[in-house]
């Protein structure tokens, strides 16, 4: 006769690696749900150069045309990443400070920004992403 007890324990083992399988995979799911592309603190959607290019701008000095520009009224040339560039996106970024928005679909928007009303439209929840243009450098 052919004995069966370990049967059970080899099922229990198999039981609980699933269940440690279910509740890795229930954890992972959660941590890719979260709001990693549109943080709550408005001051991650800014990128650090262009913190730097607002510092120089707003201490009066100016900026390496290579990297950063500026208007005669003192605004940041910046590109915006969004959710999209829907009218009602485009209307609320220029509340929010944005001059000369020009959208290029479909997430991206550039636009010229005061110091001043940076703050404002990094709050704006459609907004993902504040960094400067790349431009080409002639040699």
């Amino acid at each position: 006769m052919r004995n069966t007890a370990p049967l059970p324990t080899v099922m229990h083992l198999t039981t609980l690696r699933s269940a440690a399988c279910l509740v890795l995979a229930l954890v992972l799911l959660a941590g890719c749900q979260s709001t990693v592309a549109t943080p709550s603190d408005p001051g991650h959607k800014i990128a650090p150069e262009v913190t730097m290019a607002l510092s120089q701008l707003s201490a009066g000095r100016t900026l390496d045309p290579d990297r950063a520009r500026s208007d005669a009224g003192g605004r940041l040339e910046v590109y915006i990443y969004v959710t999209g560039t829907s009218a009602a996106v485009i209307q609320s970024l220029t509340a929010a400070g944005l001059k000369d928005p020009t959208p290029n679909p479909p997430s991206l928007v550039q636009g010229w920004i005061a110091p001043a009303d940076i703050g404002a439209l990094a709050s704006d929840p459609d907004v993902i992403r504040i960094a400067l243009p790349r431009y080409a450098i002639h040699h």
